[in-house]
């Protein structure tokens, strides 16, 4: 990305802040009902650096210096697909990416070596293969025994049981449709291999904001398919939901990170949904936290 570009970005970002949570959600949900609302430019663009980032952040969180041997799925990777190739220089014997959609694109030709510097703490098994010419990035995922199912729970059902040793997720569960959520972990639990483990970073924000205004909507209306398709539907199951389900599917719980609305940001009790005001205050108090599973 040019200096230039980084610039617009920078502007628009900034430009953002002052932008009413009300018209955002306004905006979020025309966007929903008419694709290409609103413009490219003035859509989130992600960081593949800081994308990374917390991949390592999460390796070395669970002491791991390599992944050899190790069957690894991430829940959710959004446009990018480093983290397989990442695992894969680990030293991974496979890899899942699991997706609702190919937010990738991965039918797109493989333009260059998508070989990665890792972090000198990080022990490199293996080089990545140099592509082919004209490959897409589909095929070069399969040069790296990694695939990509991009058809959501479908996708988690066909990866078998007890294969997997490594789950995770970044900022991703609570973008889950509820229906399907608690189902969603026990396929997780069901192809994780005892002693397995599961790493996940959760925002409990509304993700159009950095509030928790999302909580003003009665559940009719938020978990409709408009709402659904919007670019940061959350589930709004609350961090005390989230252990119950995690504790009902099996999984031995270790919180390992927490944190908490600011004062700006906090939500009235008075203003949340009438199906929502049994939330403990704790609950609405908590924005983010990170969480480590196990399976026994």
């Amino acid at each position: 990305m040019g200096r230039s570009e980084l610039k617009t970005e920078y502007i628009i970002r900034k430009a953002k802040d002052f932008i009413p949570w009300r018209l955002r959600y306004w905006l979020k949900i025309m966007e929903a009902k008419h694709p290409g609302f609103i413009p490219g430019i003035w859509k989130q663009k992600s960081d593949l650096e800081y994308y990374n980032q917390v991949f390592y952040d999460a390796l070395n969180v669970l002491g791991l210096k390599d992944l050899k041997n190790k069957t690894i799925c991430e829940m959710g990777p959004g446009q990018f697909l480093s983290h397989a190739f990442l695992s894969f220089q680990l030293g991974a014997e496979r890899s899942y990416l699991l997706e609702i959609a190919d937010f990738a694109n991965c039918k797109k030709e493989v333009k260059m070596n998508a070989d990665l510097f890792l972090p000198e703490n990080m022990t490199r098994i293996r080089k990545l293969p140099r592509p082919s010419e004209h490959i897409s990035w589909k095929e070069y995922l399969k040069a790296v025994q990694s695939r990509y199912y991009t058809n959501g729970l479908s996708g988690y059902k066909g990866i078998p049981d007890n294969s997997v040793n490594l789950v995770c997720s970044f900022s991703v569960i609570e973008h889950i449709r509820k229906n399907v959520f608690e189902q969603t972990m026990q396929e997780t639990y069901r192809f994780l291999q005892g002693g397995g483990i599961a790493y996940h970073t959760v925002d409990l924000k509304d993700h159009f904001g950095g509030g928790k205004n999302h909580l003003r909507f009665e559940e009719h209306e938020w978990e409709d398919d408009i709402h659904y398709r919007m670019d940061n539907y959350t589930n709004r199951l609350s961090f005390s939901e989230i252990c119950s389900i995690w504790k009902r599917t099996g999984f031995f719980i270790e919180i390992i990170d927490k944190a908490f609305m600011d004062e700006k940001n906090r939500i009235n009790r008075k203003n949340l949904a009438s199906s929502l005001k049994h939330m403990s205050d704790e609950d609405l108090m908590i924005s983010e936290f990170t969480a480590v599973l196990r399976k026994e």
